[in-house]
């Protein structure tokens, strides 16, 4: 039940930032999508401000839903979470009205163009997402272990930089006007690394749950 409303968290900014897209044009709902952000996790903060310790009224269950990231790399203080669910409100609303902008593609050659399907858009932006969540999952077990000189530590700062790097590179395609590349990049690495995790699992549940692994 957490992680689907967690994926309703993500989903309601995605389909607010679609909405907004299709209904004002990309820059317009790209400012009230911003605006939205900055608000949002502060009326967030004020609502928690005004609740005594240990009281659970109408004002933790809203706060929770309007400040729901940030709490490992924050750790716990108010205002760092303040920002940093800002920052994912603001990057979740952008990429839905990626999403809902009509691109002209620019593959072969630079004279002909034609309209992408909607469901390119779709992926592309889903890709995005997915690679957005591993990155902040990968920053808030950075934040607990700071010390990159281990190996534990230094294995993950390299795997959060190429999972950045690969975000970075797709979006300049995008840019460029070549969105099915820019999904290939964001795409492909966390579906293989899904396919692999899937196959071990199915691995586990028929092959192995009947052997020793020790």
């Amino acid at each position: 039940m957490r992680y689907l409303i967690q994926i309703v968290r993500v989903l309601i900014p995605l389909l607010v930032g679609w909405v907004l897209c299709q209904a004002m044009g990309l820059w317009p709902a790209i400012g009230i999508a911003l605006a939205s952000a900055i608000c949002l996790p502060i009326i967030g903060a004020l609502l928690l401000r005004t609740v005594t310790t240990d009281a659970i009224t109408w004002r933790n269950q809203v706060a929770g839903w309007l400040l729901p990231w940030g709490y490992k790399i924050g750790r716990g203080k108010l205002p760092a979470i303040t920002i940093i669910s800002g920052v994912v409100w603001a990057l979740l609303f952008t990429l839905g009205t990626i999403a809902g902008r009509p691109m002209v593609v620019v593959e072969a050659s630079p004279v002909s163009t034609s309209s992408p399907s909607s469901l390119l858009n779709f992926l592309l932006v889903l890709s995005w997402a997915v690679d957005g969540a591993v990155l902040f999952y990968f920053a808030g077990m950075l934040s607990r272990d700071t010390d990159f000189s281990r190996r534990p530590g230094s294995t993950m700062a390299k795997l959060a930089a190429i999972v950045g790097l690969l975000i970075v590179v797709s979006f300049i395609f995008w840019l460029t006007g070549k969105p099915s590349r820019a999904l290939w990049i964001s795409g492909l690495p966390p579906l293989a690394c899904g396919l692999l995790f899937g196959a071990w699992c199915i691995l586990l549940v028929t092959v192995g749950k009947n052997a020793r692994w020790n």
